[in-house]
């Protein structure tokens, strides 16, 4: 059953339509990024043909070679360049262009070729879809185009966030280049850059500082050895920003342990749906059961296995899940393909509250490599389905063997059983989460609780872009909006030119843990009728570029009868900014 599909008409903004037309140039993003790559950590595609020959800043070539850190070298090289995007070795190395280079996991990296049409030339793309900083979770999605004529274009989606480790951006022709550092902020909105003779020009950002996120940078040859570099101020991507989080709060149920301090071996945990939007959590001693260890998944290190087909609908509040993702560091993602890597390196309670819902079974930086292997069974019999990490070893301590099995059944209930496990290098997190910015209740003591209740509650609204959709100007955007109640009958849909800074908490008119993130005053609402735990909101976006980097900022409001004083529950705030 497909989710109920509203139209909903947009709210038109007061702004004038720009008059002209522009001249040819190369498209903001290339909807059409081609053949995945299937690069993993640390790898590069080396060699890939352009089908023509670019003209880059050490002289022609006609292959790249793509590595998923975020830049490609000009020529064949297959050097991945780990960790940091190194400005020592940018220069003294082969010619190179870096998007965003950094210590990335890989994501999704396509390349395709197009072919010149429209007064446009003959070029290849190279995108880094849904990347994640390594150990810092989802950075965001960059794109890098190559035209005929040598001009370098680069995309970053909104946001693009790199926190933990040094970013490099820009084009060398290596080999002991000369150094050309700029500001590439400063040449946003309209102004330009020339590097003369010099054909190298970068910026390395230090963590937490890149500040290029929705913008697109161009650098086209300026006829004697250099480039100019600008902002494509036409280009500036649409994009779906979600801040704030919805209601009701989200159950969360965890213990973090310190190194060395992890003691559920030879225990159990069963989660039982309390039938108010929380869990019964209920301590024992039931172990593994390991004849139902029998098919392999995965032996690689930090690997997320996507998609697992369940064999009957996982009762998650009322939303059938169908489908599992299932990382070899001892979590699974109750939502596919919405967490961007395997949650290597330490566990953080934030990731944890503010990703998708999640189980960590044992999240702590397991090594498969070292001898274990994860997997998952599903004997039809038994109408459960069991993954496995078995005799997996901590990372950096190849004695130290983990025992781990999480069984879920199609009820909603789900129980974790552990052999024996150890952890004496890194923290290990346990338990459950709801996710989309469930609040923090506190480590509990799982070995010890009986019973233990986590109240009411249940999954928060959540307002969010269908996949694959942006606010273009002169296109439709879907936007989805999930945890809706199976008792709630209306509601309605928010537009406002504001965003209500901070966001109100609205307590104080019986509504607690629900918050306004919008501002009322110039708002426009359009009513909704209810249909299913999903549904899509159709917005019109008007073909008018003076709408080019406008905000819009949406929000959902839902009656939910007996929920508070007002029976109304409310959304996320999503901040639309328009754009290509």
């Amino acid at each position: 059953m497909h989710p109920a599909r509203q139209r909903c008409p947009w709210f038109l903004l007061p702004v004038a339509l720009l008059a002209g037309s522009a001249a040819a140039q190369l498209p903001c993003f290339a909807d059409n990024p081609g053949v995945n790559l299937g690069l993993g950590d640390e790898s590069v595609a080396v060699g890939l043909p352009l089908g023509f020959s670019f003209p880059g800043p050490a002289g022609p070539v006609t292959s790249i070679s793509v590595s998923d850190n975020g830049f490609i070298w000009l020529g064949a090289n297959s050097a991945a360049g780990c960790c940091n995007g190194d400005l020592a070795s940018f220069l003294s190395g082969g010619p190179r262009i870096a998007a965003a280079w950094a210590n990335l996991a890989p994501g999704t990296v396509q390349m395709n070729t197009l072919p010149a049409s429209g007064g446009m030339p003959i070029r290849a793309v190279v995108t880094w879809s849904n990347v994640a900083e390594l150990g810092f979770g989802l950075a965001g999605s960059t794109q890098l185009m190559l035209s005929g004529d040598g001009t370098i274009q680069i995309s970053w989606s909104s946001p693009f966030t790199i926190t933990g480790h040094t970013m490099l951006v820009g084009v060398t022709g290596g080999n002991n280049a000369a150094p050309g550092a700029i500001d590439l902020s400063s040449v946003l909105a309209g102004g330009v850059t020339d590097t003369g003779g010099n054909s190298t020009v970068y910026e390395s950002f230090a963590p937490s500082t890149f500040d290029l996120a929705s913008r697109v940078m161009s650098f086209t040859p300026n006829g004697v050895g250099g480039y100019r570099v600008a902002e494509v101020a036409s280009c500036r991507p649409a994009s779906f920003i979600s801040y704030g989080r919805g209601c009701p709060d989200a159950p969360t149920v965890y213990e973090q342990f310190a190194p060395g301090a992890l003691d559920l071996s030879g225990r159990s945990l069963r989660f039982v749906p309390n039938g108010a939007g929380g869990f019964l959590v209920a301590a024992g001693n039931t172990p593994p059961d390991l004849t139902l260890a029998q098919q392999v998944i995965s032996v690689a290190d930090d690997a997320v296995v996507r998609g697992i087909a369940l064999p009957f609908a996982f009762d998650h509040f009322g939303s059938p899940v169908t489908a599992i993702d299932v990382t070899t560091n001892g979590c699974v993602y109750l939502v596919p393909n919405t967490i961007g890597d395997a949650r290597s390196g330490q566990p953080t309670r934030a990731r944890f509250f503010s990703e998708s819902a999640s189980i960590a079974a044992l999240w702590t930086d397991l090594f498969p490599p070292g001898g274990g292997a994860v997997y998952f069974d599903a004997p039809v019999a038994h109408g459960r389905c069991y993954i496995t990490w078995r005799d997996c070893p901590e990372k950096g301590n190849p004695l130290a063997r983990n025992t781990a099995q999480l069984v879920l059944e199609s009820n909603g209930e789900f129980e974790i059983r552990y052999g024996a496990i150890a952890t004496t290098l890194q923290s290990c997190l346990v338990g459950y989460t709801a996710g989309g910015g469930a609040l923090d209740p506190g480590s509990a003591d799982l070995g010890q609780l009986q019973g233990f209740n986590t109240g009411s509650g249940g999954v928060p609204v959540l307002l969010a872009p269908a996949p694959g959709n942006r606010p273009a100007i002169g296109n439709t955007c879907v936007l989805r909006v999930t945890g809706v109640p199976s008792w709630s009958f209306f509601g309605v849909l928010l537009l406002s030119v504001q965003k209500a800074s901070p966001s109100v908490e609205l307590g104080v008119l019986g509504l607690p843990g629900c918050y306004q993130h919008i501002a009322l005053s110039g708002s426009a609402g359009m009513s909704i009728a209810v249909s299913g735990a999903t549904m899509s909101l159709v917005v019109m976006v008007p073909n008018l570029r003076g709408l080019l980097g406008v905000s819009v900022y949406a929000q959902v409001v839902l009656d939910a009868p007996l929920a508070n004083a007002l029976s109304l529950i409310t959304s996320n705030g999503g901040e639309l900014k328009l754009g290509m």
